[in-house]
């Protein structure tokens, strides 16, 4: 059951965190550039927009893979946290720490690509 849920918070996780670096970092958009205060594209100008272009950046990575490497990752983070039995309490919080740190992991590694392989 920890791995069901790990899966699910990673994939909620990885929304959320593709939200907040869209707004404290930077985030690619497909066909529509890099929006964040180090992006090309600023997000506070388009407040009411930016949910919008997150939730279809990361149907779209996650189409072409991302839908591969969250549940697995989630997977890994369900494992760990039911790992050892503790109790109720630390097994939830083990799993939302786990949970976090899987979704955070991909969303890092996209909005970090470019300084890698060059411009897109």
């Amino acid at each position: 059951m920890n791995i069901l849920k790990g899966v699910i918070l990673t994939l909620f996780f990885s929304l959320l965190i593709s939200l907040i670096f869209s707004f404290v970092f930077r985030l690619p958009i497909p066909m529509g550039g890099i929006i964040g205060p180090f992006g090309e594209y600023s997000s506070y100008r388009n407040f009411i927009e930016v949910p919008n272009m997150v939730f279809t950046a990361w149907l779209f990575y996650g189409v072409f893979g991302g839908f591969i490497v969250f549940p697995l990752l989630g997977v890994l983070a369900g494992y760990f946290a039911g790992k050892n039995l503790d109790t109720v309490k630390n097994r939830n919080i083990k799993l939302f720490k786990y949970s976090f740190m899987a979704g955070l992991i991909p969303v890092l590694f996209i909005s970090t690509l470019d300084f890698f392989i060059g411009k897109w």
